[in-house]
C-alpha cells in the first residue's frame, strides 16, 4: 500500500502524516487491496479541505471534506469514514456475486 500526501498552501505536518498513516490501516479490513492512497490538504481563504482518493485494481473511491475547522484531523476522520462506506459497499457487492 502506498500513501501519498500533498499539501497546498499549508505547511507539511509530521504529526498529521503519522495520524493519517495510523488511521489508513483501518481500511485494510475490506481486503480490496488498494494500491495507492492519496491525501491532498488545501488551505484557501480560511477554509480547510481534505481530499482522499483510493485507487487499486478495478477499484476507485473518492471523498472530500471542507469547512472552517481549526485542524485537518476532523477532515481526515470524515473522509476516511466516507471511503470506508464506499469500500464496504463494493466488498458486499463482490461477495454477493461470488455466492450466486
Amino acid at each position: 500500500m502506498r500513501i501519498d500526501f500533498k499539501f497546498r498552501h499549508c505547511e507539511q505536518s509530521e504529526e498529521l502524516t503519522n495520524y493519517v498513516t495510523e488511521k489508513v490501516h483501518l481500511l485494510q479490513k475490506y481486503e480490496l487491496k488498494p494500491l495507492r492512497i492519496e491525501f491532498t490538504f488545501t488551505k484557501e481563504r480560511g477554509e480547510l479541505r481534505v481530499d482522499l482518493q483510493v485507487r487499486g485494481d478495478h477499484l476507485e473511491a473518492h471523498a472530500h471534506h471542507s469547512g472552517p475547522d481549526d485542524n485537518f484531523f476532523v477532515g481526515v476522520d470524515q473522509t476516511l469514514t466516507k471511503v470506508a462506506k464506499q469500500l464496504a459497499k463494493k466488498k458486499a457487492k463482490i461477495q454477493s456475486h461470488k455466492v450466486s
